[in-house]
């Protein structure tokens, strides 16, 4: 059998506290590797989380150390954010200042000094929330050893933590407001005219109006792009598309911006399922993502149902800044 949660069966003993603490320690252990995995492909330079075997033979062995497949972590959110770890601190949240300083640099006169500038406008506080949810193992797979139906209860277990964790950032990006609407082009003569032609124009517009409000932004920003799976094929067309041939019916018709594409089941808007939806953003600045507490197990032995009962608990925080995002018509 391959072991993903305890090593050595032998030292999973409930009836004994040494036990008990290597059975909550293997859980805790098995329900931080995802987030393990993730900040060392992250430091690998490995940002957009696809196919395991579209890696690198180094980065493969990262996941397969750590028993993870990717197939079961949607991590697409965190195309538009920046990941900060809290865990060790006292923080019960983090501040975001909501409206950029003004500051310009200015020739300096002979005998002058530099002027100073003061970081007005709101100060926006992000708390950070627990999140928490339980299940129990039947004492009978323990007492018959059928370890495969607890490592299949803990695989799930961790499974729905992550899944849930990203429901909830997927709903943060749907809630994107009206204003933020950029309307399908109506100009092409087919559909992969206008998805170009409305990709090529909302990246235009949101890094213009980043570059007004004072953000650090240039025509070559890298431009997220939040894809549902049911428009892969007409994404990838599009960032296939190269110049043509002069003549050609879409000659010269490509995309012009950096784009970077991140697929998901799970792209939301207004709370609803989305299908028709690309969110275009880029990643960072004042998108913060921040881990408070990481998925940790408790769990208790209740004699009435005998099962120990296993209660898991997180904790964080976001903050994503309209700004920063726009949500794109594809019909």
């Amino acid at each position: 059998m391959n072991n993903q949660v305890f090593s050595d069966y032998s030292l999973i003993d409930l009836s004994t506290k040494k036990g008990r603490q290597n059975f909550y320690g293997a859980l805790t252990a098995f329900m931080h590797q995802p987030r393990e995995a993730m900040d060392q492909l992250i430091a690998a330079g490995i940002t957009n989380f696809t196919a395991t075997s579209q890696f690198p033979d180094d980065v493969r062995t990262i996941i397969e150390k750590l028993h993870l497949g990717l197939d079961m972590i949607d991590s697409g959110w965190q195309a538009f954010f920046d990941m900060k770890d809290f865990t060790g601190t006292r923080e019960s949240g983090f501040g975001i200042q909501t409206v950029s300083s003004g500051l310009t640099f200015g020739k300096r006169p002979e005998g002058g000094r530099a002027r100073i500038y003061r970081v007005t406008g709101a100060r926006q506080w992000v708390g950070f929330d627990m999140y928490g949810g339980g299940l129990e193992f039947d004492q009978a797979w323990f007492d018959d050893q059928q370890w495969w139906m607890i490592e299949d209860t803990a695989a799930e277990f961790r499974a729905k933590w992550y899944r849930d964790l990203a429901v909830v950032m997927y709903t943060l990006i749907g809630a994107l407001g009206s204003g933020q609407n950029v309307a399908y082009d109506t100009v092409g003569a087919d559909q992969l005219e206008k998805d170009i032609n409305t990709i090529n124009t909302a990246a235009a517009q949101l890094l213009t109006a980043l570059d007004t409000a004072g953000y650090a932004v240039t025509p070559s920003t890298p431009v997220q792009i939040l894809s549902p799976i049911q428009l892969r094929a007409r994404l990838n067309r599009a960032l296939a598309a190269v110049n043509m041939a002069p003549g050609a019916s879409n000659a010269e018709l490509k995309l012009e911006y950096n784009v970077i594409p991140t697929f998901s089941m799970k792209v939301l808007n207004a709370g609803s399922a989305s299908t028709d939806k690309w969110y275009m953003g880029v990643k960072g600045i004042k998108n913060k993502y921040a881990n408070r507490m990481d998925l940790t197990v408790w769990a208790d032995f209740k004699a009435a149902s005998y099962a120990t009962e296993t209660v898991g608990w997180g904790r964080y925080g976001a903050y994503l800044n309209e700004e920063q995002l726009l949500r794109l018509s594809t019909v």
